[in-house]
């Protein structure tokens, strides 16, 4: 079975360092990225199963890339971690806590079940 690439956006460098860790020992690839150009360059690989918005984003910018994301690669999940569990996600996001384990759980969960195309409920 493939590793699992993850694109991590952000730019809290130290958080994102910690999960970054956090997710290459639960068994995931991780490459970051500090610009929103680095990132909608990144994620033309096929490499990248998942993108991962940290919360240091602001988020009229992650609805933005979000939208952005989804004219590169449609079906491509996206996952934007909260630092608070009241913070909604931009539309298109799946929202995770910054917690380990929901962290990783949600990650999974945006696997297995990708957004279904714009337009299909």
């Amino acid at each position: 079975m493939a590793i699992l690439g993850i694109l991590s956006f952000g730019y809290a460098r130290d958080s994102m360092a910690v999960r970054a860790a956090v997710l290459r020992q639960a068994g995931y690839r991780v490459e970051e990225a500090h610009s929103p150009a680095q990132c909608l360059e990144s994620i033309k690989s096929d490499a990248i199963d998942v993108v991962l918005l940290c919360h240091s984003v602001p988020k009229a910018e992650a609805q933005l890339l979000v939208s952005l994301i989804r004219q590169q690669r449609v079906l491509l999940p996206i996952v934007c971690v909260s630092s608070s569990d009241h913070a909604a996600a931009p539309e298109g996001c799946i929202r995770a806590s910054n917690a380990p384990i929901p962290l990783v759980n949600s990650l999974r969960n945006a696997i297995r079940k990708p957004p279904a195309p714009p337009g299909v409920p």
